[in-house]
């Protein structure tokens, strides 16, 4: 049986993290964003911005755009390499996820061995919008690695006064 690599702390003050790989991951964000805002021109109004940038570049979030026209929300999401069967979609009245899963398998032999290669890319982006949709009129279309989600606003429900009996 293969040994495990086990690290022990008799500091019982202090905790081990249980995922380095993710404190690796937020460092490297953290040093991203702190370049972005040195590179433009350390302006402490663009924190948020510096930190979700570095976020896409660091965690290879899927680019997004979201917006609201003509009585309507358009969501526009950047999937490259995906192809529409790799695509799902859920609404509901106030938000639209999108769920995008691809595998892929590649192959190589010689006269002595084989080798086989397989690897996963998945995305997930949920948007949250500040008025309700029509989500049984949702529609969505994808061409050239974007996903383009038209969600119609609901049309506001009247209701008829109640005289009093």
């Amino acid at each position: 049986m293969p040994d495990v690599k086990i690290t022990r702390q008799s500091d019982t003050a202090r905790t081990l993290s249980s995922a380095p790989a993710r404190e690796r991951e937020f460092d490297a964000i953290r040093q991203r964003a702190y370049e972005l805002f040195l590179e433009r021109g350390e302006q402490e109004s663009n924190e948020l911005e510096n930190w979700l940038a570095a976020e896409r570049e660091i965690l290879g979030m899927a680019s997004a755009d979201v917006f609201e026209q003509d009585g309507a929300y358009d969501v526009d999401v950047s999937l490259p390499g995906f192809s529409a069967g790799d695509v799902e979609i859920m609404a509901t009245d106030t938000e639209v996820v999108i769920h995008a899963m691809m595998t892929t398998t590649a192959a190589s032999s010689d006269d002595d061995s084989a080798e086989i290669e397989t690897s996963e890319n998945e995305v997930y982006r949920r948007f949250r919008l500040p008025t309700p949709i029509s989500f049984e009129r949702i529609s969505a279309e994808f061409n050239d690695g974007v996903l383009h989600v038209h969600a119609p606003k609901s049309k506001p429900t009247s209701r008829a006064a109640l005289a009093p009996a």
